[in-house]
């Protein structure tokens, strides 16, 4: 085996063990937040985001109560689940509960739509239902098309 080859081997398996434990992250933080947000009164949190380019940003929670009206966001922390570094190990953190759920729509993100910042990107909601206990990850890509025509024969 080349140093390529060998090295494109740990790469992909690297990538693959930090997308299974993003995945569990995601599924424990999702267990730890829901409680929190029903605890505060909130019904629906709504975060919006934006890619393309190699880049993207997910915007602040949007918070909702039962009657569906905007609510304030609440200041509770919790704690909740980060990768460390690259040695690909789970470590608790107590975060804003802002801070929580905009960390959970990335790794939903990573998890579901891995690469929606590259090229032309993506962009959606990501809604998160308290009662129903259930998470909406709305994705819309975008994508570019290059037609070349060949315009033969005399003028």
């Amino acid at each position: 085996m080349t140093d390529t080859e060998d090295w494109m081997t740990r790469f992909y398996a690297d990538r693959a063990a930090r997308k299974a434990l993003a995945a569990t992250m995601f599924e424990r933080n999702k267990a730890a937040i829901i409680p929190r947000l029903a605890s505060a009164g909130i019904a629906a949190v709504e975060l919006a985001y934006e890619g393309m380019g190699d880049s993207g940003c997910v915007e602040h929670p949007s918070y909702f109560g039962l009657d569906n009206q905007p609510l304030a966001a609440p200041g509770i922390e919790l704690e909740v689940e980060c990768i460390a570094g690259g040695n690909l190990a789970l470590v608790a953190e107590v975060k804003p509960i802002c801070e929580a759920l905009t960390d959970l729509a990335y790794e939903a993100l990573e998890v579901h739509h891995h690469g929606w910042e590259i090229n032309e990107g993506a962009f959606g909601t990501f809604r998160i239902d308290v009662a129903e206990n259930t998470m909406t990850l709305c994705c819309n890509v975008r994508t570019a098309e290059y037609f070349e025509d060949e315009i033969a024969g005399e003028a």
